[in-house]
């Protein structure tokens, strides 16, 4: 992968932060124009469409640094951890995570809800699918194991659901309080 010039980073991180200053001033994506982005940036038309074609094109650039972000902190080193462990672990850094970016993921839900949430649930839950899986798989009996796909599938959906709850407001609950009960039924579940 070629590695980028400092002036092409410098202006994709200025049209980023234009459209998230332009989404705080006018509260939707749907009226802001590339006129606008390229003025709140300063930078020219040209400059924005060497780098974008579009603005939902910056949006997924948005959205895949933070998921690259995250999927940074859950790497391979946990792999000595117990079930219970990783799985600790994996929701107290996902937690971390979406109190660090909560603005930017909030910005996100609110331009591209249904991409975030199966990104979400793909990219940053996928990272823990395996051991979700595995320790799903563990306990059904050999010939059911198409259940615990399933059964990841649905657990997935809620999880992803219950922090999109959280970002959009709509949630009585603290992310801790998520956490601690995202926790307590994969582990009942995998008992």
């Amino acid at each position: 992968m070629r590695k980028e010039y400092k002036n092409a980073v410098e202006s994709k991180r200025k049209i980023k932060q234009a459209i998230y200053d332009l989404i705080k001033e006018k509260q939707t994506i749907k009226s802001i124009t590339i006129t606008e982005i390229v003025e709140k940036a300063g930078i020219n038309r040209g400059t924005f469409y060497n780098h974008y074609k579009s603005i939902p094109e910056v949006l997924n650039d948005i959205e895949k640094d933070l998921i690259t972000s995250f999927s940074k902190r859950f790497d391979k080193t946990y792999e000595i951890l117990s079930f219970e462990e990783k799985t600790k672990v994996f929701f107290r850094s996902l937690t971390l995570f979406i109190k660090e970016n909560e603005t930017e993921l909030s910005f996100l839900l609110k331009a591209i809800p249904q991409l975030l949430f199966t990104d979400m649930q793909t990219t940053v839950l996928g990272s823990y699918q395996s051991i979700l899986l595995q320790a799903l798989k563990e306990q059904l009996p050999t010939e059911e194991n198409r259940e615990a796909n399933l059964t990841y599938n649905i657990i997935a959906s809620g999880i992803t659901s219950s922090y999109l709850n959280y970002l959009k407001h709509t949630s009585d609950y603290t992310l801790e309080e998520i956490e601690h009960h995202i926790i307590q039924l994969i582990l009942k579940l995998s008992k």
